[in-house]
């Protein structure tokens, strides 16, 4: 398997969320690690990158071999497979070979939380103060036809603050299915790492919140590990 360390820089506040709020006062939290630090889950950062590669199909800018980048990358379900004799076809699903972490803030940040959350009073309330600054609250309403807010459309919900967060993006073995089979896959399998980083080029934001100004970063990948 191969290894891709991919690093999204936020430029401004962002809102990957849970789906669930946590008190009376906030209707939406963000993701967070077993630190309390907060994260971009894996499935958001897959599914960032799978539509960044369908843009480049659609502008014409994967040529063949590699127009099948997206199924073989990110999978798909009643997709076509060749049998091995080459001569029909039939409908199946294909997992994805890019398997993808949490985005997270840097491993020493969340080593010392978790060594003061496990200290004294003292170092607990410490990790508690520290952790706090990388979250605020705001306020979003909705926007009617009109250009008014909307009654009732009031939402509390918070966000995290610009931060540099890494994932890890690993490319697993080919399917062992003998009949599953993709025109290009060799090319494909030598060329990812670029493909993805071409895909980046078309995401200027991640998480909720994007026209509103939230979570515009910058994706970016480092050596294969």
């Amino acid at each position: 398997m191969t290894d891709l360390i991919c690093t999204i820089t936020f430029l401004s506040d962002w809102h990957c969320g849970t789906g669930a709020g946590a008190s009376a006062t906030l209707d939406a939290v963000v993701a967070r690690d077993t630190t309390g630090c907060p994260l971009v889950p894996g499935r958001t950062l897959r599914g960032i990158l799978r539509d960044g590669v369908r843009q480049l199909a659609a502008h014409g800018h994967l040529k063949e071999p590699l127009q099948q980048s997206e199924l073989v990358l990110f999978g798909d379900e009643g997709f076509d497979m060749m049998k091995p004799t080459g001569d029909r076809h039939v409908r199946g699903t294909r997992p994805g070979r890019l398997q993808f972490t949490d985005a997270c803030i840097s491993a020493d940040v969340t080593r010392h939380l978790a060594t003061l959350l496990s200290g004294s009073k003292e170092q607990e309330q410490e990790a508690k103060r520290l952790r706090a600054t990388l979250f605020r609250s705001i306020a979003m309403t909705a926007i009617g036809e009109h250009g008014t807010v909307k009654a009732k459309s009031l939402r509390m919900i918070e966000v995290a603050v610009p931060l540099t967060l890494t994932a890890r993006i690993t490319l697993t073995p080919r399917p062992l299915t003998a009949h599953v089979r993709v025109d290009g896959e060799d090319m494909i399998e030598e060329g990812w790492p670029n493909i993805l980083r071409d895909a980046a080029l078309f995401t200027d934001g991640i998480g909720s919140g994007r026209t509103r100004g939230l979570g515009r970063c910058r994706i970016e990948f480092g050596g294969l590990a």
